[in-house]
C-alpha cells in the first residue's frame, strides 16, 4: 500500500484501540472509531506508480491509413452518414493526405472508420486521443463519433465539435452524447480555432468522462454507457450531418482510463510523477494471522453475551476488527503488522479479561444458580474445565466452593479476591 493510505489507517486503528480500552467510552465514541476504522480500511491504497501509457491502437495517417499497431487493419473509408446510418466502405475512393495528416471535408466525400474491436473494452473504460485542425466550423458536426453503424438505437458519443447552440461560428469542444434520444453535452466553453491544431483527449470510465485540450483538462461529467458489441470509432462523419472539415492524425486509442499525469505524458511527453511511496510495512505471518483471528472470534463470542446500551457499538467494531484480519477465497488479505496484530491481540484480551463477570463457571456471561450447579458438578467430577474453581482459595475444591458460590448468587457475600480460609 501508500504510505500516506497505511499511516490513516494506522492512525485510526490506534484510536479504534484506544477507544476499545476505555471503560468510559460513549456510544458515540465507539461509533466514530468503528467508522473512522472502516473508512481507513476501505482506502487502502495500493502502491501503484502509473505506468508509461503505450497504445493499443494507432493511427498516424502518414500518407497510409495502415494501422502503426501489429495485428490491427487498417482503417476504412466510408461514406457520408444518411437518415441514421453512417456509410458504407467506398471501394474505390483514395484517401487524401497533407503534411502527414489525412484531410476530410464534404468534398472529399468521406470519412473513416478505424479497426478498433470494442469487444477489447471493459465497462466502458478506454481513452482516445487525436491530433485535429478545424478548417471550417458546420452545425452538428463529428470529429470522432462513437456509436454502431446504424443509430436506430440513438446511442453514441461526438467528441470534437458536435452541436453548436449558439451557430455554427460559435462551437465549443465538447463531447455531445445521446442515449435513446436524450442529448446532452459535456460543453466546455473552450471555443474551436479554425486553423489551430489541437489535441483532444477523451477519457472514459463508466459513466464518468473527462476532456482534455492539448493536455490540460477543460471539462468532465457524466454520460451513458454507449460502448457495445456493435460500436464503431468513426472520424469525420456521423450517421446524419455533412462531413467534417478538418484534418486528424496521430490518432490512439488505449484500453484503460488514462490519469491526468498519463495524459500530459502521451501529448506532452511530460515526465509521469508518482508522489507515493511503498508502505513500510513488516509482514504478518499465517500462525501470527489465524492467532489474532483466533482472538477477535472469542472477543466477538463475548461481545454478544455483554448487555446496556453500548451492545451493539461494540460489537459493530469489532466485526470491523474481525474483516481487518480476514481471510477470502483461499487468499488471505493481510492488512495489519505482525507487531499490531501481538498489540491487538493484547488488547482484547485484557478488555476481555475486564469484563468477566466473577463467579461465571459456565461462561455465559451472567452470575445465577446455573453456576452454582455447574460449580456442583465440577465438585463431584461431572465437569472439567471450570475457571477458578477454588471459589473461597482455601486450596481446595469441595463442597465448601459450591456453598460460597451460592452465597454470592444470594448477595450475600463478595466473590473473594483473597483467601478467606486466612
Amino acid at each position: 500500500y501508500t504510505q500516506s493510505s497505511w499511516d490513516t489507517l494506522i492512525s485510526a486503528l490506534n484510536a479504534a484501540v484506544e477507544v476499545y480500552e476505555n471503560a468510559d467510552a460513549t456510544n458515540a465514541d465507539v461509533m466514530n472509531a468503528n467508522n473512522a476504522l472502516t473508512s481507513a480500511m476501505n482506502g487502502l491504497t495500493e502502491y501503484a506508480p502509473p505506468a508509461t501509457p503505450v497504445a493499443d491502437v494507432e493511427y498516424t495517417f502518414d500518407d497510409t491509413l495502415d494501422s502503426a499497431t501489429e495485428g490491427v487493419g487498417a482503417a476504412v473509408l466510408v461514406g457520408k452518414g444518411e437518415r441514421g446510418k453512417v456509410g458504407d466502405a467506398l471501394e474505390n475512393q483514395t484517401a487524401q493526405y497533407s503534411d502527414g495528416a489525412i484531410v476530410l471535408n464534404p468534398a472529399n466525400g468521406y470519412g473513416v472508420k478505424l479497426g478498433i474491436d470494442p469487444n477489447t473494452i471493459t465497462n466502458n473504460t478506454f481513452t482516445v486521443s487525436f491530433d485535429v485542425t478545424y478548417n471550417s466550423i458546420t452545425p452538428n458536426l463529428a470529429t470522432l463519433f462513437i456509436g454502431a453503424q446504424d443509430q436506430t438505437s440513438q446511442l453514441w458519443y461526438s467528441i470534437g465539435n458536435g452541436y453548436a447552440p449558439n451557430g455554427y461560428e460559435e462551437a465549443n469542444y465538447m463531447i455531445w452524447h445521446n442515449n435513446n434520444g436524450a442529448y446532452g453535452q459535456l460543453n466546455s466553453g473552450v471555443e474551436i480555432e479554425t486553423g489551430v491544431k489541437g489535441t483532444i483527449t477523451a477519457v472514459f470510465e463508466g459513466t464518468n468522462a473527462v476532456l482534455y485540450l492539448n493536455g490540460e483538462e477543460i471539462h468532465r461529467g457524466t454520460v451513458p454507457a454507449v460502448v457495445g458489441e456493435n460500436t464503431n470509432f468513426y472520424l469525420g462523419v456521423n450517421a446524419w450531418d455533412a462531413i467534417a472539415d478538418v484534418t486528424i492524425d496521430n490518432f490512439q486509442f488505449y484500453n484503460e482510463a488514462l490519469n491526468a499525469a498519463q495524459v500530459d505524458y502521451i501529448v506532452n511527453d511530460t515526465e509521469i510523477v508518482y508522489d507515493e511511496a511503498p508502505a513500510e510495512i513488516t509482514p504478518i505471518t499465517d500462525d501470527e494471522l489465524t492467532s489474532t483471528q483466533a482472538v477477535v472470534q472469542q472477543a466477538i463470542a463475548v461481545a454478544q453475551k455483554w448487555a446496556g446500551d453500548q451492545q451493539d457499538a461494540r460489537y459493530t467494531l469489532l466485526t470491523a476488527l474481525n474483516e481487518l484480519v480476514a481471510t477470502g477465497d483461499g487468499d488471505v488479505t493481510k492488512k495489519i503488522t505482525s507487531e499490531q496484530a501481538t498489540a491487538l491481540q493484547a488488547v482484547l484480551n485484557n478488555v476481555m479479561d475486564s469484563m468477566k463477570v466473577l463467579g461465571d463457571k459456565n461462561g455465559d456471561g451472567v452470575l445465577n444458580v446455573l453456576d452454582v450447579m455447574c460449580m456442583a458438578q465440577c465438585v463431584v467430577g461431572s465437569a472439567s474445565n471450570i475457571d477458578d474453581p477454588d471459589v473461597n482459595n482455601d486450596g481446595k475444591v469441595n463442597l465448601l466452593d459450591v456453598m460460597y458460590l451460592a452465597q454470592v448468587v444470594n448477595g450475600t457475600l463478595d466473590y473473594p479476591e483473597e483467601s478467606v480460609s486466612e
